[in-house]
């Protein structure tokens, strides 16, 4: 075997622990700071512990995708974020994607997104698609996380790159109680998602849109409370009211008749 075939046999190797998780910091041949790297990502404290005094990259970033403290954040490892930022961690560091480790904790680990937070971290950051730790939160329905992101400075008007809002994934999926507090806290009803049709799944959709079409009509009920327009059109020239009729939705089709929006209904096929 040439040398250049014994480095890409060994860099594949590298790789495939990574993707996998082999705990290869084991290895005399692996510096301080990718042993630091594996042992936060397996949980090992008392390693991450040693490899820190001996000298190692707290903010080391293997490849362009992950650091010891953001995989340690991912993963739950709450004791080594602890000691991670206690020794000079930086929980504003993003990957080449834009992403960090708040967008990895707000996914389901309110107590390290709390110690995020309480180290500085941004809770409105911006990956390069656009998506923040809020839209995090609410995809995976943690309501607590959602809480303490919005009271640390997120907005919830911010949209993704496609311009799909909080509101409208909670409106389309998330419990009541996601879509009332984002209503609370100030997000528009109305805001119309910007994608382009055939690449994202739901061009020109507003959050009543949303809760229509997934048949929930506490959710349009509280939407309209709020001010939501029933006869915003999308990509294909349907209206909520439209939507409701397709799918046979009587019980929101009574609910629009109740607040009164029926009267500019316009049947199309």
């Amino acid at each position: 075997m040439n040398i250049k075939k014994f480095q890409l046999c060994c860099t594949v190797i590298i790789w495939l622990a990574i993707l996998m998780g082999t705990p290869v910091y084991a290895s005399e041949k692996y510096g301080l700071d990718k042993q630091l790297y594996f042992a936060a990502r397996k949980g090992d404290f008392k390693k991450v512990k040693e490899l820190v005094e001996q000298g190692a990259d707290v903010n080391y970033m293997i490849g362009t995708f992950d650091t010891p403290l953001m995989t340690a954040s991912i993963d739950g490892h709450h004791e080594i974020v602890k000691y991670l930022l206690d020794n000079g961690a930086d929980s504003k560091i993003a990957t080449k994607s834009g992403k960090t480790a708040l967008h990895s904790a707000s996914r389901g680990n309110v107590k390290i997104v709390q110690l995020l937070l309480d180290n500085g971290a941004n809770a409105d950051a911006h990956d390069k698609e656009n998506l923040t730790p809020l839209s995090g939160a609410i995809s995976m329905s943690n309501f607590k996380i959602m809480k303490l992101l919005i009271e640390h400075g997120a907005h919830v008007n911010d949209a993704n790159q496609w311009g799909v809002t909080a509101l409208m994934v909670a409106a389309e999926s998330a419990d009541i109680n996601f879509v009332r507090h984002l209503l609370e806290k100030g997000a528009k009803v109305n805001t119309v998602e910007k994608g382009i049709r055939f690449i994202s799944f739901n061009p020109r959709q507003t959050a009543l849109r949303a809760a229509v079409k997934k048949h929930r009509p506490e959710v349009v009920k509280l939407l309209l409370d709020y001010g939501a327009n029933a006869h915003i059109p999308d990509d294909q020239n349907r209206t909520p009211i439209d939507w409701a009729k397709r799918y046979q939705h009587t019980d929101i089709l009574k609910i629009f008749k109740d607040y009164k929006v029926l009267k500019k209904l316009v049947i199309r096929k």
